[in-house]
């Protein structure tokens, strides 16, 4: 839908050049950029046969934004529409997500191997849920004048408890995050072909983009690339290919061509810049993007691919026994 925008066509085939980090950019045909068979379920799935028909019903539409003058408004509800069904089914999307929870599981598994945080686990546990302490002591018919004692007699138990026994008790745990973690890339899978199935358009998440107002931009000389997630979000902080509620949105840029782009803005008036935005969406590149030529400029920008491409930051995925919520409530 959007790639043939950023080609040369030969012959039947439409050619782009491939920038990815720290490789040489190579040339390749769009049927082959971005392909992996079965990504969305089996052979015509539901989710599958949902994104062909908004792609086949939409793409006269991209084809007359992309022979709109610079600074023209274009339908805010096609642009919030458009935006919210191509972040939802990026390739950017379900890696990361595995990513993620796979650190995050990493780091909730180390603790799990040292005695010393695994007893502070355990008391803070208490701590936060005394109603359960007290009903394992009524269960054990403690005596009322007895149960301060016998609440000391517990942490005291554990930190008398031998590293070998405190290790033990978490094995059920650490057996089922271990499950988790080899299952979560059919999960992540599964989840978000189930979204594309029962709706390929997202509207559940067009409510972030509406307030938009969205403009054609035109670079008066050079190229647009496009990131292997589509889409660049500007925000408090700096850029996301995917948007969060909890984000402060300031904009959107989705390239349509090497000449073309939606620019969407809290502002009425906005003033925007060809390399700039190029900077942005290579930044919000996953992997790799494309462009129409082989360009020395293009061949810098591939050193920031990654940059914001990620769903939560490294430094939130390291945390300690002081940083888990340990309230059922």
């Amino acid at each position: 839908m959007l790639q043939r925008g950023f080609a040369t066509e030969r012959g039947k085939d439409h050619q782009v050049w491939v920038y990815s980090k720290d490789q040489p950019p190579r040339q390749t045909v769009t049927r082959k950029f971005g392909m992996e068979k079965f990504f969305y379920g089996p052979e015509n799935s539901q989710a599958d046969r949902n994104i062909t028909r908004y792609e086949n019903d939409n793409q006269s539409t991209i084809q007359q934004f992309r022979l709109l003058p610079n600074g023209e408004k274009v339908d805010n509800e096609f642009s919030a529409t458009l935006i919210s069904h191509l972040e939802v089914r990026s390739a950017f999307l379900r890696e990361e997500m595995v990513t993620s929870f796979k650190k995050g599981m990493s780091g909730l598994g180390s603790i799990f191997q040292k005695p010393d945080q695994l007893r502070t686990l355990y008391k803070k546990y208490l701590e936060a849920n005394p109603e359960e302490l007290e009903a394992f002591l009524r269960r054990n018919f403690i005596p009322k004048n007895k149960k301060a004692q016998a609440k000391r007699l517990i942490d005291a138990a554990l930190d008398n408890m031998s590293d070998e026994a405190i290790l033990a008790s978490m094995g059920p745990a650490a057996s089922m995050l271990s499950a988790l973690t080899q299952t979560i890339s059919e999960v992540a899978k599964d989840a978000q072909n189930l979204v594309l199935a029962e709706n390929a358009s997202g509207h559940v998440r067009m409510n972030l983009y509406r307030n938009f107002t969205y403009r054609i931009f035109r670079p008066n000389s050079g190229q647009l690339i496009l990131p292997d997630t589509t889409l660049c979000f500007t925000k408090v902080g700096g850029a996301a290919p995917f948007a969060q509620e909890s984000d402060k949105l300031e904009g959107v840029v989705l390239p349509l061509s090497s000449s073309v782009a939606i620019v969407g803005s809290k502002s009425e008036e906005t003033s925007f810049n060809l390399r700039t935005l190029n900077r942005l969406l290579a930044a919000c590149s996953f992997k790799s993007f494309i462009a129409k030529n082989d360009e020395k400029e293009f061949r810098s920008l591939s050193g920031r691919i990654g940059k914001y491409a990620k769903l939560i930051d490294d430094k939130a995925l390291d945390f300690t026994v002081e940083d888990l919520n340990l309230s059922q409530k």
